[in-house]
């Protein structure tokens, strides 16, 4: 649907009684459900019509549905050999899941992630965690009633609660924008806030591990959380759908939230019975086991009244028994589930190790995570302003240009805009490849239109004894023109220059200061820097704005030329970056346990063994699981040998150089190790015996160029007055 009112699209082709539209035929409750819960969810039902194939290159890549493909072919035989169907299928069954499958979840939630006995009795099961929890919502909340979120959050939570039951999200945002981890006090400050507005909260949803950020809250946080809202008379409901799904490695370790509660229950922070009322947990086969088409979702509850409810609202809900009869089957062989989680937390591994390598190399920003199935982009230097209607644009000019329709951070009620939730699971490595190059170089188009909408004018230095002043002209094209000037003291003006010089040249609004905006004039705010060095960068400065409201030629003033000296030393600085945290460092060696290898017959002329003895070597290298290589050489390798990596993100060497394998072997590993010399070599910075010659030198051809223009300007003198009559 476009912009207008959902009720006039359903009766677009009903007639008009004197010329006015009828009025929709549904009631107030189902008219709600007339407007998609997010406006980019109609894209991505026109994009799962047209995906990208290697004989459909036009199609979308969908990195916005939280699924995953990755390991649907071990469910899929897995299924198949389950499929025997007993006459008792046929038949009703009971509507809060069958007695089979609700003891094979228990005991897989028990033996895989809870850390806690769970009883049979206090599962309740329906037709995917969806539906878990609209009838959760409508159990515990009126109409009107709210419910906490620590945000960003999934998006579709809105239309859980609020579709049917026309509960309120109230998203929480954190103070901690680099963990993302809320507080009880953030909770209790929404909490507040939302009742002043008529809102009562009924209910805390926390989601563990996390999407969109696929990450893990720490214990405490879970702790302090949970007491904080069964004091407050809140629901504590945590969608722990992702549990089996943790790959990374992560400063916190995964804890379920009826772990946690069982803790505060025996430090006597909360009572027994209590956390029995209050404390729920909803989990299903949709994301760990990748069966979102089979629809099956359970809560685990210890609250009678909860599981009463679900025996008469069950039905409305329920999973067909051949399905559960099916999965009954699947869930009892523990040795195929404990495989297949441990073979899915590998392949997630593998596809986020390739997603997050090929981002590093291009400079595209992103949340590290460990669990779920999601990265968090961030592309705020790519917006123009931040604004979340630059997010939309933005957002449109992906999915359009680059056919990569990713999840926008508004519709994660991010408070922030310029973020985006990528699902890197939703597709196989070799498509996942494609797709992660063409995000890539839409982010490099953007960055090269940024730098273009700024230029760097002219940089002029007016250097003395006692101080230096900068001055930098900007201008847009619009026709405006920003100037301002740096001042500080002369032992730190050669390294500011050239700091400022590069922060200009990058022109990045959240880290440069650089605000352009829509109107007539653009300014530039003061920038902060980092010691170089020499310690001295940026040590003193002031900071003058001066409004031009000139073309780019015309600066208001005639500005001093700079003296050829102190432009070679402006060169020279602005060329020399800051040394990395590895310099002079011995050069990392590669071995062969850092390797994978397989081998194949060598082909050419040698003799008898040619074609007959596996000599030829192929050697992988996956870079970014190299931890004895720092962040800077990896990135370095990445974008050398980008053309030799492969779609899981190794490089990869050959040779055949020997007739043995041991001689091959050797010759891979010393190509490899010339790769991470290349990527590791530093150029040495100029010495203070190189700068003072250079200075020198600079000094003594301009007092050339000065003595050759004053004999130029004298001939000239000569032969004006030759022939005079004086």
């Amino acid at each position: 649907m476009k912009n207008g009112s959902a009720g006039a699209h359903l009766l677009a082709d009903e007639e008009k009684s004197n010329g006015a539209p009828l009025k929709c035929a549904l009631s107030k409750r189902g008219s709600r459900a007339l407007t998609p819960f997010s406006p980019y969810i109609q894209a991505v039902n026109e994009a799962k019509k047209h995906q990208w194939t290697p004989t459909n290159p036009e199609g979308y890549f969908l990195m916005a549905t939280a699924e995953s493909v990755l390991s649907f072919d071990l469910i899929h035989d897995k299924i198949r050999s389950c499929r025997e169907v007993p006459a008792t299928v046929g038949l009703y069954g009971d509507f809060r899941g069958g007695n089979r499958l609700r003891k094979a979840i228990a005991k897989m939630m028990e033996r895989t992630f809870m850390g806690v006995a769970v009883s049979t009795a206090n599962i309740c099961i329906s037709s995917g965690v969806t539906a878990v929890l609209d009838l959760f919502f409508f159990a515990t909340c009126d109409a009107g009633d709210g419910c906490l979120i620590p945000a960003p959050y999934f998006p579709a939570f809105d239309n859980d609660m609020a579709i049917r039951n026309g509960v309120e999200p109230i998203p929480v945002q954190p103070a901690d924008t680099k963990t993302y981890i809320p507080t009880a006090f953030e909770m209790e400050e929404a909490a507040l806030a939302a009742e002043k507005k008529g809102v009562t909260p009924r209910v805390l949803l926390i989601t563990n591990p996390g999407n969109p950020l696929g990450t893990l809250y720490p214990e405490s946080t879970l702790k302090e959380l949970l007491v904080w809202a069964v004091h407050r008379g809140l629901h504590v409901l945590c969608d722990e759908i992702y549990a089996n799904s943790k790959f990374g490695p992560s400063a916190n370790e995964f804890i379920s939230m009826e772990r946690v509660a069982s803790i505060a229950v025996k430090e006597s922070l909360l009572s027994e019975k209590t956390v029995a009322e209050r404390v729920h947990t909803a989990y299903g086969m949709s994301k760990d086991f990748g069966m979102s088409g089979f629809r099956v979702g359970c809560i685990h509850t210890r609250n009678k009244d909860m599981q009463k409810f679900w025996q008469n609202m069950g039905m409305f809900a329920a999973v067909s028994n051949d399905t559960q009869h099916a999965l009954s089957i699947m869930l009892e062989d523990e040795e195929f589930v404990d495989y297949y989680v441990a073979e899915n937390n590998r392949r997630l591994k593998k596809s986020y190790d390739l997603f997050t390598s090929l981002l590093r190399a291009e400079g595209v920003e992103y949340m590290p995570a460990c669990a779920a199935m999601f990265c968090w982009l961030d592309l705020r230097s790519l917006l123009p302003e931040p604004t979340f209607e630059a997010e939309d644009r933005l957002w449109k000019e992906l999915t359009d240009e680059s056919r990569v329709i990713l999840t926008p951070g508004k519709a994660c009620h991010y408070a922030e805009p310029g973020f985006f939730r990528a699902c890197y699971a939703s597709m196989p490595p070799d498509h996942l490849k494609v797709a992660t190059q063409r995000l890539t170089a839409f982010v490099e188009r953007k960055r090269r239109k940024r730098k273009a909408d700024i230029s760097l004018l002219k940089p002029t230095l007016h250097g003395s004894t006692g101080g230096f002043t900068i001055t930098i002209l900007f201008t847009v094209r619009r026709g405006t023109l920003t100037c301002g000037r740096f001042s500080g003291m002369a032992s730190s003006r050669f390294q500011t220059m050239a700091s400022l010089i590069r922060i200009a040249a990058v022109a990045r609004p959240p880290s440069a200061g650089v605000a352009l905006g829509d109107g007539i004039s653009s300014f530039l705010r003061p920038l902060q820097f980092s010691p170089g060095r020499s310690g001295h960068a940026g040590a003193g400065l002031r900071w003058q704005q001066i409004r031009c409201m000139g073309e780019a030629g015309d600066s208001g003033g005639k500005q001093e030329k700079l003296p050829a000296r102190l432009a070679q030393m402006q060169k020279m600085l602005d060329s020399v970056p800051e040394l990395p945290d590895d310099y002079g460092k011995p050069i990392p060696r590669i071995t062969i346990d850092h390797v994978t290898l397989t081998f194949a017959r060598s082909g050419g002329a040698g003799g008898q063994n040619v074609n007959k003895v596996n000599t030829k070597v192929d050697m992988r290298f996956n870079v970014m699981a190299a931890n004895w290589l720092s962040e800077r050489i990896k990135l370095k390798l990445l974008q050398q040998q980008k053309n030799r990596i492969n779609g899981e993100g190794e490089i990869v060497v050959s040779s055949t150089r020997t007739r043995t394998q041991k001689g091959n072997i050797d010759d891979a590993l010393a190509k490899l190790q010339e790769m991470i010399d290349a990527a590791a070599y530093v150029p040495p910075p100029p010495s203070e015996e190189t700068k003072k010659k250079m200075q020198k030198l600079a000094k003594i051809e301009n007092e050339r160029r000065l003595q050759d223009k004053k004999k130029s300007s004298s001939k000239k003198a000569d032969r004006r007055n030759k022939g005079s009559w004086d």
